[in-house]
């Protein structure tokens, strides 16, 4: 295993398979975690970042609100299916609309009250 500094300001590429989770949106300003790999295809940007482990978030690139109301949709033609979205409401009070497709834990439940982060 080979152990090298790079500069301050060094670019690095990635990809999405390269972060270990899928659950987040790294902002510009997030601090992370990640392993670092020479890439001989790439002439332009010759290291590349991998097994990117997601920190902290940069509080100014994200905004906070909580599930403020659902609003239901029931899929008629393919059965009983039901679409969940609703309002966000953000911490200037503004309400926002969202779709449960973006959610990005979907494990996760949500309930009215709710905190959520988004971007």
């Amino acid at each position: 295993k080979q152990i090298a500094l790079l500069q301050e300001g060094t670019m690095l590429s990635f990809e999405g398979r390269d972060l270990l989770t899928t659950r987040i949106l790294l902002r510009k300003g997030d601090r992370v975690e990640f392993d670092v790999y020479k890439d001989l295809c790439n002439h332009d940007v010759p290291y590349g970042a991998t097994n990117i482990v997601f920190l902290d978030p940069n509080p100014d690139a994200r905004q906070h609100g909580f599930i403020y109301r659902f609003l239901f949709r029931q899929q008629s033609h393919h059965g009983s299916a039901e679409q969940k979205f609703g309002l966000i409401k953000s911490t200037y009070h503004e309400e926002l609309f969202w779709h449960e497709s973006e959610i990005l834990d979907r494990d996760e439940v949500v309930q009215i009250g709710d905190e959520v982060e988004f971007i």
